[in-house]
């Protein structure tokens, strides 16, 4: 399935560091992986080098180090309910479904997420 990327209503992307504050407030677990958010953005650099897209390559390359893998769910132990997103800096984040089934469960997650990214202001606790 291809990455679906989130896009709270077009407002400058958050850093990876608020990202996670934020879904923090708004799901029991949030797993931070930074070592599968830098495999994600070296493969979407060797992408685009091998695509001829220095531009985007060079800047993937120039944050590297900054990207995230977080898992966010409210029920560790479901197979379904959960999100996967991807974090580079200065990108919005990008959630990565399983299969159609994943997806379909994970819908009012996703939709909390996106509203949660979106605010101004973090969400009062």
């Amino acid at each position: 399935m291809p990455d679906v990327g989130l896009n709270p209503f077009a407002d400058c992307p958050l850093p990876p560091a608020e990202v996670v504050v934020r879904l923090q407030r708004e799901f029991r677990r949030v797993i931070v992986d930074e070592r599968q958010g830098v495999q994600y953005a070296a493969e979407r650099m060797l992408d685009a080098r091998r695509r001829g897209a220095t531009t985007e390559a060079d800047r993937l390359s120039d944050v590297l180090g900054e990207a995230l893998e977080i898992i966010a769910t409210d029920d560790a132990r479901s197979d379904h309910e959960f999100l996967k997103l991807f974090v580079v800096p200065g990108e919005h984040p990008v959630a990565r479904f399983f299969n159609n089934e994943h997806q379909k469960h994970s819908e009012t997650l996703l939709k909390r997420c996106e509203l949660a990214l979106k605010s101004s202001t973090p969400k009062a606790e």
